[in-house]
């Protein structure tokens, strides 16, 4: 989710937001948009930002059995991931694998984003059949994009 602020009419309150959200450790990444002369500063929801660093309190053994605590690269690496992928639907979870898994649903197939140190994997499930899958570098985020066209094709062509 997004909240959208227009800085002239809700510069107030945009800095009232951040600053409680920095006070509380939660300062949330900000993008700024122009809109005819209007601009618009769009904040991500803090939520997003406080899950994925809350994972840094987890200690060997978070989830009652062996799973070891998430490592800093892979928080951050999450981090920068969160700021280029769609908010709309995200869920975000720990791994007893020591990794941060992404996912999305749209009623009739599931795109999961799983980060580690040095890659992620995506894997599309349609219902329980897996739809396709990949494991690509950290760095080469622009590889998501193909799996998002796949998770909401059905639905393109249902509204066309």
């Amino acid at each position: 989710m997004v909240y959208a602020f227009s800085a002239s009419a809700n510069s107030q309150l945009y800095n009232r937001l951040a600053g409680l959200w920095e006070q509380s450790g939660t300062s949330v990444p900000r993008s700024k948009t122009s809109s005819n002369s209007t601009t618009t500063v769009a904040v991500f929801q803090a939520s997003f930002y406080a899950t994925i660093t809350s994972f840094k309190n987890l200690e060997d053994g978070w989830n009652g059995d062996k799973a070891k605590a998430i490592p800093l690269s892979v928080i951050n690496s999450a981090l920068n991931m969160l700021e280029k992928l769609p908010k709309e639907g995200l869920k975000i979870f720990p791994t007893g694998r020591e990794s941060i898994q992404f996912e999305y649903d749209n009623g009739g197939k599931t795109l999961e984003i799983e980060i580690f140190k040095n890659q992620f994997e995506v894997t599309l499930f349609d219902d329980i059949n897996l739809v396709s899958e990949g494991t690509y570098r950290i760095s080469k985020t622009e590889e998501i994009e193909q799996y998002f066209n796949k998770l909401y094709e059905q639905q393109l062509h249902q509204t066309s």
